[in-house]
């Protein structure tokens, strides 16, 4: 069983892209990124990237004696006094990935579950990042 950081990338990006209503809160399209944050002018936004993998050649449930766990960092940025829009497109975030599955029909499945919330408010800039981390880890399929 292969993995892939290239084809777990897009099934992320895919999972919040294609949901309207983060679509709706964020003000637009472009503005999911991996890694690279857009400029505060852009903001609202969300950058996701990958964080450790964990090989646990010990897991007999695996084929091939291997689980793969993915660290998952999505950060919201949004220029506000208030946290009221970070917090809404967090919670949006939050529906669409803590508990589901991520998958298509040519990947493993990876299961997906919150395991920190962090808020960061910049009073000198008015910025507010709010950072969650999930642990993704695949189920064969």
């Amino acid at each position: 069983m292969t993995r892939s950081t290239t084809k777990l990338k897009e099934l992320i990006f895919t999972k919040l892209n294609n949901d309207t209503a983060l679509r709706s809160l964020l003000g637009g399209l472009n503005k999911i990124k991996h890694a690279n944050p857009l400029q505060k002018s852009d903001y609202p936004c969300v950058v996701y990237s990958l964080y450790i993998d964990i090989d646990n050649p010990y897991n007999i449930d695996n084929a091939n004696s291997e689980v793969v766990k993915t660290r998952l960092h999505v950060e919201v940025f949004t220029e506000d006094t208030s946290s009221k829009i970070a917090d809404s497109i967090e919670d949006r975030i939050y529906y669409l990935l803590n508990g589901k599955k991520l998958s298509n029909t040519n990947y493993l499945v990876y299961t997906c579950y919150r395991v920190s919330r962090e808020e960061i408010y910049e009073p000198d800039i008015e910025t507010w990042r709010i950072l969650t981390k999930y642990d993704l880890t695949n189920v064969p399929k």
